[in-house]
């Protein structure tokens, strides 16, 4: 795994200019010369890859550390520091919630904890898309 983490690593800082011109809006990064057609496609990949070998190394548990601070912020966490206090808050209930659900819901057979945890945050996450679909 070290040797493609290093090699997507070099890919992406050889690519750092297209992510900084995409971040400027399509159509400033297309009048810069940027081919969106070529570039997106492979920023996509590159980012996808990327996520898979961290999944890979990891389990899905920090996915968590995702999903903490999205939950913290939308339950009002004004500041920096509670902001963070409440994200860690956050992340210990739901790693244990996740254990908890993963243990009992199909008993005897258990579930893992990061495998509940993908399953709550990714349904978090369409709930948020759908929210914001329709606000728009």
């Amino acid at each position: 795994l070290l040797l493609l983490v290093l090699v997507l690593f070099a890919a992406s800082t050889a690519l750092g200019r297209w992510l900084d011109l995409i971040a400027l809006g399509p159509e400033i990064a297309s009048g810069r010369g940027l081919n969106l057609r070529l570039s997106q496609p492979l920023l996509f990949l590159l980012a996808g890859l990327l996520v898979a070998l961290a999944t890979a190394a990891m389990g899905l548990a920090p996915f968590i550390g995702l999903l903490a601070p999205h939950i913290a912020r939308r339950l009002g966490a004004g500041t920096a520091r509670f902001h963070l206090a409440l994200s860690a808050v956050i992340g210990a209930v739901l790693l244990v919630t996740s254990d908890w659900i993963g243990r009992t819901v199909f008993y005897p057979v258990q579930i893992p904890a990061d495998l509940t945890a993908a399953v709550i945050g990714g349904l978090y996450f369409v709930a948020v898309l759908r929210a914001r679909s329709s606000a728009n």
